[in-house]
């Protein structure tokens, strides 16, 4: 295993690299919140390919970047480390958030395959969510001008977990990346793509991977039973299975 990092305009990006001196590259993004340290466990169980683990900037060792992303900037990001590094014959594995930056990706390059595990695709709002978005831009705004504390209150105790957890510049990131759809993009990747989705998923519907199923030309979808959003990890021998299978 080799540790290193690489420099981009928005910070350094900590990467990890297990050479198996072969001539295909599986490329692991992880997920939003996580980092490439929750892959190695599947690695060494699959040497027919060289692999390379990638910490999101902002997350695990690398760098927060000092400026709010978008989606597109962490995928310049991984195009600039695969010319960099000459890689070739590229597969790419992303989980959720991961799985943005690999169907952004595969839509505008070429990769040899595509994985999807767990990836939220769509910026979709049922009625009541936006009815309930509507409500809180209406308090907030109310507060602002009626009690600074509450109003500050409430901006600290509102969103996800994920957003409650982020400093300024990462929740400017989350929002930047979760209100980009990606059902254009979906159409026009031309390459493989195997979706690995969990029916009892709270995170990422089996619906909405469904619907990315039939929005791709050449895909192929595996449920799985007895995991939620980590499918990898709660069903590592089920997925080792699936992967071996379809990279072969």
């Amino acid at each position: 295993m080799k540790e290193l990092y690489y420099n981009t305009e928005f910070g350094k990006v900590y990467l990890t690299s297990f050479d198996f001196s072969k001539d295909e590259t599986i490329i692991w993004l992880h997920g939003w919140g996580s980092n490439g340290s929750t892959f190695y466990q599947l690695v060494n169980k699959i040497k027919e390919y060289n692999h390379l683990i990638i910490d999101f900037l902002g997350f695990g060792k690398s760098d927060e970047p000092h400026k709010e992303l978008n989606l597109d900037d962490y995928v310049i990001v991984l195009h600039n480390i695969i010319t960099d590094y000459n890689l070739q014959n590229v597969v790419l594995i992303g989980h959720s958030f991961g799985g943005r930056v690999a169907i952004r990706y595969s839509s505008l390059y070429n990769v040899n395959k595509t994985f999807l595990v767990s990836a939220k695709a769509f910026k979709n709002r049922s009625i009541k969510k936006k009815l309930k978005i509507l409500k809180y831009k209406i308090k907030k705004r109310v507060l602002y001008f009626i009690d600074k504390e509450k109003y500050q209150s409430l901006i600290k105790n509102s969103g996800s977990i994920d957003y409650k957890n982020a400093s300024c510049i990462m929740k400017g990131i989350l929002k930047n990346v979760v209100n980009y759809d990606l059902t254009s993009d979906l159409r026009k990747i031309k390459n493989e793509v195997i979706i690995c989705a969990s029916v009892n998923d709270l995170e990422v519907k089996y619906q909405e991977s469904l619907k990315i199923y039939r929005l791709l030309t050449n895909s192929k979808i595996y449920p799985f039973y007895r995991s939620n959003h980590f499918l990898y990890f709660e069903e590592k021998d089920k997925f080792l299975k699936v992967l071996l299978k379809e990279l072969n």
